[in-house]
């Protein structure tokens, strides 16, 4: 009987290994090839730089400020902030879409993941743009503290909570 349960663990075990490699092998390829194609395709990009822009302004107008966008820019009661690729949740996304699509789980339910996770992480970018410029114009010395520690650990427990979510929705193993 241990001997039975002992062979069954190890098994259990291969098993786990082999689809944790499967998981991270896949993960790597698909981060490869999306981190090739959004680079070759980056130019195409632009426009969403621009609609970002035009959302933060937008919404941190809402707020009471003096705010507009032109082109990438933002502009916010003398506070300058440019947007830039990283500010439109294309690395993320390509992290999460990447991590979704390595997870063993039916082409359905990837699709709801990526259909729920990549608008849900352009949200969270979009308020963290707000965030940022609302420090920028109120305590500009805290700036480049809360845009390059604090959002950047803040947004990587973002796409993990987003990746979470999904799994224990749709995950099926």
């Amino acid at each position: 009987m241990a001997k039975r349960r002992r062979k069954r663990e190890i098994r259990e075990k291969k098993i786990a290994r082999r689809r944790f490699w499967r998981f991270l092998i896949t993960f790597a390829i698909c981060s490869v090839t999306l981190y090739l194609t959004y680079y070759i395709f980056r130019q195409s990009f632009e426009p969403l730089k621009n609609f970002t822009a035009t959302i933060t302004a937008n919404l941190i107008g809402a707020f009471g400020f003096e705010a507009r966008s032109s082109g990438n820019i933002v502009f916010v009661d003398g506070f300058r902030m440019e947007i830039i690729d990283e500010c439109v949740g294309i690395f993320s996304s390509i992290v999460y879409v990447s991590g979704v699509i390595a997870y063993p789980s039916s082409l359905r339910s990837k699709s709801i993941g990526i259909a729920f996770g990549v608008p849900t992480l352009y949200v969270i970018d979009i308020f963290r743009l707000v965030i940022l410029a609302v420090v920028g114009v109120s305590n500009p010395e805290m700036f480049d503290y809360v845009h390059v520690y604090l959002w950047q650990a803040t947004f990587i427990l973002f796409i993990i909570a987003v990746f979470y979510v999904w799994v224990s929705r749709y995950g099926e193993v």
